[in-house]
């Protein structure tokens, strides 16, 4: 499995991109930062999306792909979500008041995007992976979310505050390769970080006290607010926890 990190942050700046994985080239995780880092011709190769929230940080870039991609594609791009995340979408982004609805643009027959409503705990097939999404806990309905090959087993936090069932989902699997956990604010913030949903270096050292197979996977961070990046950074390394790292902007990780 090769995981190609597109944007790694929980807000942009200047050459700093918000939450997107890409899979095995096929296959999207959130949009945060899909028209900033992929050429057009790779735009035009893509074919599905999974949403892990409605956050803009995550859905952003749909608008932007659409308008790159259309008349470039035989094939509609699916949007994979939860009920919630694709309500959300419909009625508050790509509404024809926002911007338009690209499920009926060019034509009813064939839209530039479909979308496919996901159901929390219940596996579904995309891209030859199979896709576990888990309830974490945010201010808004979100999934994290499970991902295997057969091979390879990865588990992708989206944006969270402690949360229990994830664990307890994730630690069914007889293996996790990685993890991908996102922490956002320094530990000073505890306070902001619980109030908006989000994970201090505090906060992520007692959550993986949960996770069973620690010391075994692979463990990346992301999501960490630019603000805040290097104490953040600080203090993410003072934990000492072993095969941890901070996720690195563009990187591509081959599992």
């Amino acid at each position: 499995m090769e995981i190609r990190a597109l944007g790694v942050y929980g807000n942009q700046l200047l050459r700093k991109r918000t939450t997107t994985f890409m899979i095995n080239h096929t296959l999207l995780i959130d949009a945060g930062a899909i028209t900033a880092s992929l050429t057009l011709k790779e735009q035009a190769e893509i074919n599905n999306i999974i949403l892990t929230h409605s956050h803009a940080d995550h859905i952003k870039d749909i608008a932007f792909l659409a308008d790159n991609v259309i008349g470039r594609k035989p094939v509609s791009i699916t949007i994979y979500g939860s009920e919630t995340v694709i309500n959300d979408v419909r009625e508050h982004y790509l509404n024809d008041k926002i911007w338009p609805d690209f499920t009926i643009i060019p034509s009813t027959q064939n839209p530039v995007f479909k979308y496919e409503v996901i159901e929390v705990e219940k596996e579904f097939s995309v891209c030859n992976l199979k896709i576990m999404p888990v309830r974490v806990n945010h201010p808004v309905f979100t999934t994290g979310l499970i991902v295997s090959d057969g091979k390879v087993t990865v588990a992708f936090s989206s944006d969270t505050s402690p949360t229990e069932r994830f664990w307890e989902v994730v630690n069914s699997y007889r293996k996790i390769d990685a993890l991908f956990i996102e922490t956002s604010f320094p530990s000073e913030l505890e306070k902001l970080a619980e109030v908006s949903g989000h994970l201090t270096p505090a906060m992520l050292s007692k959550e993986l006290e949960k996770f069973r197979f620690l010391g075994k996977s692979r463990i990346f961070i992301y999501h960490i607010k630019p603000a805040f990046e290097r104490k953040v950074k600080r203090e993410i390394m003072k934990l000492g926890i072993p095969n941890l790292r901070i996720l690195r902007q563009n990187e591509i990780i081959k599992l």
